[in-house]
């Protein structure tokens, strides 16, 4: 049987991103840290982590070395207003 390797499974448009499933940053957010609570993306990647918690109302800052992540970063959570 021929499994996929993770890193086959990330994101196909970016080559940096390889997000967790949506739901269960969420599901962390929720159980450890409430409403305001500050939200850090060490390695921003994608951004899903701080869409996430920005959609349930954190306040988020996300640090990365590379540009395009930063750049993505900041589209996605414009989006999530």
């Amino acid at each position: 049987m021929d499994v996929p390797r993770a890193w086959q499974l990330g994101n196909t448009r970016c080559k940096i991103s390889r997000e967790l499933a949506p739901y269960i940053l969420r599901n962390l957010l929720l159980r450890y840290s409430a409403e305001c609570d500050p939200v850090l993306g060490r390695f921003v990647g994608g951004g899903t982590t701080l869409v996430e918690a920005k959609l349930l109302n954190r306040n988020i800052l996300g640090a990365d070395i590379n540009p395009i992540a930063i750049e993505r970063y900041h589209e996605k959570t414009r989006l999530a207003i």
